[in-house]
């Protein structure tokens, strides 16, 4: 399994790691989705760092759009907080959060201490 979902009080961390499939990613929108925690969370950090391949390509990231506007149905206010570095994966989430129909409550980091901020910083507002 190329990822690892660490659940916190308000949210959780999903951290992929080596090398992801889409097949992968999907599996991990499921384990998330069908926790009993994932509708009462505030928040998810998906840390794409310690990935060193992947077979997603850009069209994917539509289809997981297209996945998260379902998603949204279950918890629609949930924060969403990718921490990435690769100049391609940096695309995909991009593009990503460019075809989502929730994408003012997607960020874009380059660090997982840029996202807490981002996400205390909106989590004080509510």
């Amino acid at each position: 399994m190329a990822y690892e979902i660490n659940w916190e009080e308000r949210g959780y961390c999903c951290r992929m790691h080596g090398s992801v499939s889409v097949a992968e990613v999907v599996k991990s929108i499921e384990d998330e989705t069908t926790d009993p925690r994932y509708s009462s969370a505030d928040f998810r950090i998906t840390d794409l760092l310690a990935i060193t391949d992947h077979t997603v390509t850009l069209s994917d990231a539509v289809g997981l759009a297209t996945i998260d506007s379902a998603r949204k149905k279950m918890n629609p206010n949930l924060l969403d907080a990718i921490v990435v570095s690769d100049p391609f994966v940096t695309k995909i989430a991009q593009l990503y959060k460019a075809t989502s129909d929730r994408s003012e409550l997607i960020g874009i980091f380059k660090s997982v201490e840029e996202a807490r901020s981002w996400l205390d910083k909106l989590l004080l507002a509510r």
